[in-house]
């Protein structure tokens, strides 16, 4: 039954995707940005108004930085088609590092039409002028678009480029390619010590554009410290990476800490914490937290049952195509848990799931077919 089975969906600590549901839109991570300058610390000081004042003088260092404001706004509130209109006109001006920002805006759909051939093209602009961002932007869009022609060999080229220019993202990058064998042979001990490169830095220095690489390497580590091969060393680790990267606010980290309290891997179990923790990431609209609460809502562990809180932080990620919620409320429905018993939504619920090819989904619309069938019989 898919509500016993989705409980195991935290207690494995499964690793994420890597494009999905981080920090700011769920689909586009951070990306590295140059050393400030002193003019961009004093730009960092300026309000709105002012920065649009500069920009509009022909200032492209304001007009990129407020981009950036409204592309990395608190999670969910981001405005991404008014940062790609900052980003043009940045690049309109001269200022280079806005086509790394902009080729992330396309190659994702975000504030813009997607469009994978501009995303490329602006990735080797940045390249042209030696923003070594564009190596990482590009090894990214064939991560994500892996049907490309020789996506693999090209995403590691990228990567591989990226790191040996100095960049944080490339370095993250190349040991996700490490860690997964894609485009290169699996090396997990290699892995380790470039994610532990970032996830050991001083987060304290670490600004809330250029976070991405240093959280989600020290998230990646987490997660493989969780797991059997680890070291007893590795393992009282875990958490500690969990905790490091959810200091910079990072919603993933806070699911894993729920996760580990929840499941009790390598800390003690504990339900309210996991509860408090996963309404952080919620608060973020991490689907995976939103998912999560409403598991611990239905089964009633660390609160009291309530079925109406479950199905509404189901549909809170199962609006943003998250399968695991989309399965739950199909098994709500078809079972009628809270609500009036109701096969037909229950079978649009599962047949979202099937979209997304998620297991067991297409065996759920079969049998609710026959229940459908059954009573439309009698």
């Amino acid at each position: 039954m898919f509500m016993r089975r989705f409980k195991y969906f935290s207690l494995l600590l499964a690793t994420c995707l890597l494009f999905a549901g981080c920090q700011n839109s769920g689909n586009k991570e951070n990306i590295s940005s140059k050393e400030t300058s002193e003019k961009t610390v004093s730009l960092d000081k300026m309000s709105e108004s002012e920065l649009e004042v500069e920009s509009y003088d022909g200032n492209a260092d304001a007009a990129l930085e407020l981009g950036k404001r409204y592309d990395f706004s608190n999670p969910g509130k981001s405005d991404f088609a008014e940062a790609y209109e900052w980003y043009k006109m940045a690049d309109e001006n001269g200022n280079t590092e806005a086509c790394v920002y902009l080729g992330y805006l396309y190659m994702n759909g975000l504030g813009v039409e997607k469009n994978i051939d501009t995303a490329i093209e602006y990735f080797n602009r940045a390249i042209s002028s030696k923003e070594v961002e564009g190596y990482s932007g590009l090894c990214r869009l064939y991560l994500q678009n892996q049907n490309l022609e020789n996506a693999s060999s090209l995403c590691y080229d990228n990567a591989k480029k990226s790191y040996e220019n100095h960049s944080k993202m490339g370095q993250f990058l190349l040991g996700y390619l490490y860690e997964t064998g894609y485009g290169v042979q699996q090396n997990i001990s290699k892995a380790k010590e470039l994610y532990k490169g970032l996830a050991d830095t001083n987060y304290n220095n670490v600004s809330k554009t250029d976070s991405y690489p240093y959280c989600e390497a020290a998230c990646r580590l987490g997660v493989m410290f969780t797991k059997d091969t680890a070291s007893d060393d590795e393992k009282k680790k875990s958490i500690e990476y969990f905790n490091k990267a959810a200091s910079l606010n990072y919603a993933k980290a806070y699911y894993y800490e729920g996760a580990s309290y929840q499941s009790g891997i390598n800390v003690d179990k504990n339900s309210e914490q996991a509860i408090n923790y996963y309404s952080k990431a919620a608060d973020m609209k991490y689907a995976p937290a939103l998912n999560q609460l409403g598991y611990m809502f239905f089964n009633g562990y660390g609160v009291d049952a309530d079925y109406t809180k479950a199905i509404y932080y189901f549909k809170l990620a199962a609006a943003q195509n998250y399968a695991q919620s989309q399965v739950n409320l199909g098994y709500i429905y078809e079972n009628g848990y809270g609500v009036d018993k109701d096969l037909n939504l229950a079978k649009q619920y599962y047949s979202l799931a099937s979209n997304n090819n998620f297991d067991g989904s297409k065996e759920a619309i079969t049998r609710v077919d026959q229940l459908i069938n059954e009573a439309n019989a009698s």
